[in-house]
């Protein structure tokens, strides 16, 4: 679900407001956290967590307003959703090793996927071209790491409500590449002032 509403939001939106709003989701880890997992309740992880979500608000500021188009709200939409996995899957991880939970959680929605749409396979093939399959493999080994360091960074310090926020820290990145590399120039100030902010909350959150 996450994946479908991520590329219907991109298709409205720029790929930096896209990591922008999406990274809304650690809000979400952070007030599941204490709810869910039960977690001890923290002010600063609080605080932190509004100042993500200041930091979120003003990048998406424009012309004195701000755009919640369908792009945007399919993004946050994909952010709850996103920020739902991620506890489930560190409730299991409480008694589940890493490795093999990684496995499960790739291959059965992808299983999933292919039951409730088997004409997805006759579009495989357009993946089998080889820059294409070169570009796919080198997503699926960066996802794939970042999934088993998140996993193992959960099972070594049961802290969801700290390492929810941390993940925010890629959004920085990811705006200034869009910026340097896909050109999107539009509102630049808004866009880096806002991911600023969200690594202060990410500060924040850890102290």
């Amino acid at each position: 679900i996450t994946s479908v509403l991520a590329f219907k939001a991109l298709k409205s939106i720029e790929a930096s407001e896209y990591v922008i709003l999406f990274s809304s989701s650690r809000m979400w880890v952070v007030a599941g956290a204490f709810v869910f997992l039960q977690e001890n309740f923290s002010t600063g992880k609080v605080i932190g967590t509004l100042v993500i979500l200041f930091g979120i608000a003003l990048a998406e500021w424009k012309k004195q307003r701000i755009v919640l188009n369908q792009g945007a709200l399919l993004a946050l939409a994909g952010a709850f959703c996103f920020a739902a996995t991620e506890l489930v899957s560190f409730f299991i991880l409480r008694q589940f090793d890493a490795n093999s939970f990684t496995v499960y959680s790739y291959l059965l929605p992808v299983v999933a996927l292919l039951v409730i749409h088997p004409k997805t396979m006759k579009r495989l093939s357009f993946y089998l071209r080889p820059k294409n399959a070169v570009n796919l493999t080198a997503v699926s080994i960066g996802d794939l790491v970042a999934t088993l360091c998140l996993f193992y960074a959960y099972q070594l310090g049961r802290n969801a409500a700290q390492i929810g926020p941390i993940m925010a820290s890629q959004t920085i990145l990811s705006v200034l590449l869009a910026i340097l590399f896909l050109k999107e120039r539009r509102y630049i100030f808004n866009k880096v002032v806002g991911a600023m902010v969200v690594v202060a909350g990410i500060i924040l959150v850890l102290y």
